[in-house]
């Protein structure tokens, strides 16, 4: 994705989040399709939906891309309204051609989108390793890092790993996270 194709997806992820009126993008109208659906009804995705979106020229590469940005954005903006914060300004678009990072080991076998590896949530976006390494980073300051996972008796800042799985998994019930 280029820098404005992943300003305008956050744009109209964050006004479909908000209930409001979606921006005018050069967004394709499948983009904008799945931006809203990933910001307000990632539950309801299903596989024939994507297949549509593809058979309207989404590429599926694309898409996993827009899921990285829409859901970074989404977590972020959610975590701020939680704490009582404001919502951070979208930046200007970064000039220049996409980087259309490609891992070429990536194919599609047990996930709908290209995956190196059995599909996981750590591996879902790892055909793109810049939006892999940036789930990493947010998974790490909103959960654990992955190395620590299976650290079941880890305590970070008083709270117990037990502690943390039910915050995690009445978050994740709240928000209708069904990975």
């Amino acid at each position: 994705m280029s820098g404005s194709e992943r300003v305008a997806s956050a744009a109209v992820a964050r006004a479909a989040n908000a209930g409001g009126d979606i921006p005018d993008t050069s967004l394709s109208a499948a983009a904008v399709e799945a931006a809203e659906a990933i910001a307000i009804a990632p539950g309801h995705i299903e596989v024939s939906w994507l297949d549509q979106l593809e058979a309207s020229g989404l590429d599926r590469l694309f898409y996993g891309e827009l899921v990285g940005v829409v859901a970074r954005l989404i977590g972020v903006d959610s975590f701020l309204v939680g704490v009582g914060g404001s919502l951070i300004p979208l930046p200007e678009p970064v000039a220049g051609e996409p980087s259309r990072s490609v891992n070429n080991r990536a194919t599609v076998t047990d996930a709908w989108l290209p995956t190196v590896g059995t599909a996981r949530a750590a591996t879902v976006l790892s055909a793109n390793r810049p939006e892999m390494l940036a789930q990493k980073d947010i998974h790490e300051g909103f959960y654990l890092a992955y190395e620590d996972i299976g650290e079941l008796g880890l305590v970070v800042d008083g709270l117990s790993r037990t502690q943390m799985e039910l915050v995690a998994a009445r978050t994740s019930y709240l928000n209708h996270c069904v990975y």
